[in-house]
């Protein structure tokens, strides 16, 4: 199932040249569950996800194809600090973290404002 939904996220990301770029957010999703869904996205090539879930803990996770650009890590920490959080971590390609409780429009914030930080390191005007 997780392939059949990264097949269909991938179809709705946002084109950006040779990179494809998903942002999702799910409302009290297993974080189990989302980075496999992360893993499943991240096999295509060009491929960044900045994924989410709601819930009595937000959970964060943020990966990318090695032919992606970008520096998950980075983006993480801007998106935990919409959170009021700080506690996670990761590698340029693969990052993920934890926040109090949080709605779905706040952890929706969070990737939006790391989506707009990836944007403007990459160039692209919005």
């Amino acid at each position: 199932l997780s392939l059949l939904e990264a097949n269909n996220l991938i179809s709705q990301g946002v084109r950006l040249d040779e990179t494809t770029l998903v942002t999702q957010v799910f409302s009290d999703r297993d974080p189990g569950q989302v980075r496999a869904l992360g893993s499943q996205l991240v096999r295509h090539d060009g491929v960044i996800a900045l994924l989410g879930s709601s819930g009595n803990q937000a959970q964060l996770i943020f990966c990318r194809s090695a032919s992606a650009p970008g520096n998950m890590k980075n983006l993480l920490v801007t998106a935990l600090r919409i959170l009021d959080s700080s506690s996670g971590g990761g590698s340029e390609s693969f990052a993920q973290g934890v926040g109090p409780a949080a709605d779905i429009t706040l952890v929706q914030q969070a990737i939006e404002t790391a989506k707009d930080q990836l944007l403007e390191e990459m160039g692209v005007v919005r």
